[in-house]
């Protein structure tokens, strides 16, 4: 599969503004800047969404983890005390 690399993305992208602007087509280059824009906006918002989920991932984590500790503690606790009324 063929993928681009940023680096010739760049360069794809910098040949197309290059040529409307040569070609006097300013209302086609505000449209492809329009575009442009939109695209990085929509980037920001994917990556801050995947930020987002990565939080409440990881709070699930250490919930999760506080919970196994305290019952694990519990059930110590509840073997010594069976212990120690089995010893008496």
């Amino acid at each position: 599969m063929y993928s681009l690399t940023p680096l010739a993305m760049l360069r794809f992208f910098r040949k197309i503004r290059k040529m409307l602007l040569a070609d006097n087509m300013f209302s086609k280059y505000i449209l492809y800047a329009f575009g442009e824009i939109v695209l990085v906006v929509v980037g920001i918002l994917l990556a801050l969404q995947v930020d987002a989920w990565n939080y409440v991932h990881n709070q699930y984590r250490v919930y999760d983890t506080c919970v196994w500790k305290i019952r694990s503690r519990q059930q110590r606790q509840c073997d010594r005390s069976a212990m120690v009324k089995r010893q008496d």
